[in-house]
This record gives structure tokens, C-alpha cells and sequence, in this order.
């Protein structure tokens, strides 16, 4: 199984990170619940940009590192451990 996070967006392709999986690395089906994060979640440091994801994978633990932009314009580097992703 493949795995692919993304930036995911609406309007813009910063408005979030979408999620997608393939059997062959070739066709991709997205997650139905994407963006699985969005600006619009109301977590303040991400508020005008989330995106960028970096994921790693350490046995059957994923971690991602993604970027945030809060609405006064200050970058931020976010983490998610493992339970919140697929």
C-alpha cells in the first residue's frame, strides 16, 4: 500500500493537507474526509495557511511535520504523531 499526504486546498492548494492512498503508486484514491487538516479547524497558529506536510514512517508509526501560518504572518512547524494519521 502506498500512502501520500499533500497540500490540499479548495481555493488555494495552502488551505490544508489532504490524504491518498494507492495499490500500485500509479492510481490514487483520496481519503472522502479530506482535507483530514484545514485552516478552518480554528487552531490559531495555522489559521491563514496549513501545508507542506513531511511524513516518516519508523516501523508501523507514522509522524508528520507540516507547516502553519498564523493570520499575522508568523510561520510555525506543527507536528502529528501517529493516531491522527492513516
Amino acid at each position: 500500500m502506498y500512502r501520500m499526504w499533500f497540500s490540499y486546498g479548495v481555493t488555494t492548494m495552502d488551505d490544508g493537507i489532504g490524504y491518498a492512498e494507492s495499490t500500485d503508486g500509479t492510481l490514487w484514491e483520496e481519503d472522502p474526509n479530506n482535507p483530514i487538516f484545514h485552516v478552518n479547524e480554528g487552531v490559531g497558529w495555522r489559521l491563514d495557511r496549513t501545508y507542506t506536510p513531511s511524513v516518516l514512517r519508523n516501523g508501523w508509526t507514522y509522524k508528520m511535520w507540516f507547516s502553519g501560518k498564523d493570520t499575522a504572518g508568523n510561520s510555525t512547524i506543527g507536528y502529528s504523531p501517529s493516531q491522527t494519521l492513516k
